[in-house]
């Protein structure tokens, strides 16, 4: 039996509006296909003609009739899944492990996340968006890929999370409708509906390759904006144990993590701020 025979039971939905994100999701299904070939796909999309440039690499096609452009689109495809359970993956995501049992998660839980590497988004927010505590302790959830059941709590917390995204795009001068940051508002709606089960998933199933990162297991799934993505997990998944990625610089290996990154700080300390203290020392003068 085929995939696109089997019952949809368990699924990944991609949102892609734009021939930008079209592209760039073309890449990410084939890494997933390539490593779980068995698992249906549906692609939501504005635009008919990525069934062509895509053919054969999804089950389902859901058009988006009236996108509203950045991440409204995204949460709006949320609430448009075909199947029970739901891996949701933004179109800059690489899959490079074989992820057919994550959605035994959903069993016991509602919705499984990472925190985003920043814990915050770094914009001001603060003229609408009243944090539901500290982001210290509580911090933001990355909304590049989420597990999620289709049940009525969370479908009715994703049209709450769409209709504050519209409201306040409207509301605040700076975004006007433009894309406004998603992820503050699903932080406090997650902080709201308490009796939706959380869970946090390992910064290996959401691997954000644009920080500094840390891995222990394998990764999963990268996501980042890099046409190199297959290539840092290459990199990373060559063999298991702490390890760190730091863009720009590449990865460090077991008990070689903490010279090495002690080395590129000595280094940066000594090149950096030898200059910091140069344009500082010149500004107090300029002062005199």
């Amino acid at each position: 039996m085929s995939k696109a025979e089997s019952p949809s039971r368990n699924g990944v939905v991609y949102v892609a509006t734009g021939k930008k994100f079209i592209e760039e999701v073309a890449h990410s299904i084939h890494s997933l296909n390539s490593i779980s070939p068995d698992l249906p796909v549906c692609l939501i999309s504005d635009d008919v003609s990525a069934q062509l440039l895509i053919r054969g690499s999804f089950d389902h096609f859901i058009l988006l009739e009236h996108p509203k452009g950045g991440y409204r689109d995204k949460v709006d495809g949320l609430a448009r899944t075909p199947f029970d359970k739901t891996l949701f993956l933004d179109t800059d995501t690489c899959v490079t492990r074989n992820i057919d049992e994550l959605f035994v998660i959903l069993d016991r839980f509602d919705i499984a996340v990472c925190h985003d590497p920043l814990r915050r988004t770094p914009t001001d927010l603060s003229s609408f968006y009243d944090k539901p505590c500290n982001t210290d302790m509580f911090p933001e959830l990355n909304s590049g890929v989420i597990l999620y059941k289709r049940s009525d709590a969370i479908l009715a917390m994703i049209d709450e999370w769409s209709l504050a995204l519209e409201q306040n795009a409207v509301n605040h001068p700076f975004y006007l409708h433009q894309n406004i940051p998603d992820q503050p508002f699903l932080h406090k709606l997650i902080w709201k509906n308490s009796s939706i089960r959380v869970y946090i998933l390992p910064p290996e199933f959401n691997f954000r390759t644009c920080y500094v990162n840390i891995a222990s297991s394998w990764v999963y799934i990268a996501h980042g904006k890099s046409k190199y993505r297959r290539w840092i997990c290459d990199s990373l998944n060559r063999r298991l144990g702490p390890r760190v990625w730091i863009k720009g610089v590449g990865t460090f290996f077991g008990s070689r993590v903490f010279c090495k990154c002690m080395t590129l700080c000595d280094m940066i300390r000594n090149v950096c701020m030898p200059r910091a203290m140069c344009i500082r020392k010149s500004k107090d003068i300029s002062r005199l």
